[in-house]
């Protein structure tokens, strides 16, 4: 088994799926793997994919063609890399499933963890310190008020998520992980989100904004989190708690604000 293969086998039983295999031979190439056609699908379906077969293992997961539609992840998987060119595109993480990707997320699409908010662990999985860049959305839609129904996780506590610019995440659940956020870090919705990173060996950090709108608010716990130029944690007409966190110098939390 490759580092890519235990990466992935590593956060399926994170998941709670440990009967799950992930696996490729250590001798295939990376492949491509294309989804075909701009209409609804599940992403096990073989004949969606060029060269046909389910992206598992040792692949990029590419998914570009024009159009408005959805991509349902109906079991646990993990790939190299992910990319979702198109806005209009929807890849949707079923409840009680992991999609993992180990080197590159590029999205410019919505990428739904627990798509139908059900009460049932849902993960992105994060196996390795990789860019997250694009100019979409990861939407975490947990059940209710348990934040943990809808998570990002990693599989090691050395990783780091690297949120790019252009790109947001949002909604209700769980930044289960060390995260470099030069984004956006949207708790947008009635019920809470979640920073926690105290399984992680590395801080966070942040030169983006964290900001909360929604009634549910924003949690930030056990976390050391690392200000710098313009980042700013900020709530407006929300909350934002600080449980068991601390800034790190230079900037401390001077930068935490509500308006």
């Amino acid at each position: 088994m490759n580092l890519n293969e235990k990466r992935v086998a590593k956060m399926v039983m994170l998941a709670g799926a440990a009967a799950v295999c992930v696996s490729v031979s250590t001798a295939s190439a990376q492949v491509n793997a294309v989804w075909t056609g701009a209409s609804n699908g599940t992403y096990s379906t073989a004949n969606r994919w060029t060269p046909v077969g389910v992206p598992n293992g040792n692949f990029n997961a590419i998914i570009n063609a024009a159009g408005a539609y959805s991509v349902r992840v109906d079991n646990n998987y993990g790939v190299r890399g992910l990319s979702v060119t198109v806005s209009s595109v929807a890849v949707e993480i079923q409840p009680g499933f992991t999609f993992a990707a180990s080197t590159s997320i590029a999205n410019n699409g919505n990428i739904i963890v627990n798509n139908t908010a059900t009460n049932a662990d849902t993960n992105l999985g994060i196996g390795g310190s990789l860019p997250l860049s694009g100019t979409g959305f990861i939407t975490l839609n947990s059940f209710g008020s348990n934040a943990a129904r809808a998570k990002i996780i990693s599989s090691d506590p050395a990783f780091t998520l690297t949120q790019g610019p252009d790109h947001t995440i949002r909604g209700t659940g769980t930044i289960l992980m060390a995260m470099n956020n030069t984004g956006t870090v949207h708790a947008d919705r009635a019920q809470m989100m979640v920073i926690d990173n105290a399984a992680s060996s590395v801080p966070s950090a942040n030169s983006g904004l964290i900001k909360a709108t929604g009634l549910g608010g924003l949690q930030i716990n056990d976390t050391v989190l690392v200000q710098s130029g313009v980042g700013t944690v900020l709530s407006d007409g929300s909350t934002v708690q600080i449980r068991g966190s601390r800034g790190e110098r230079p900037h401390q939390f001077h930068q935490l604000r509500r308006d």
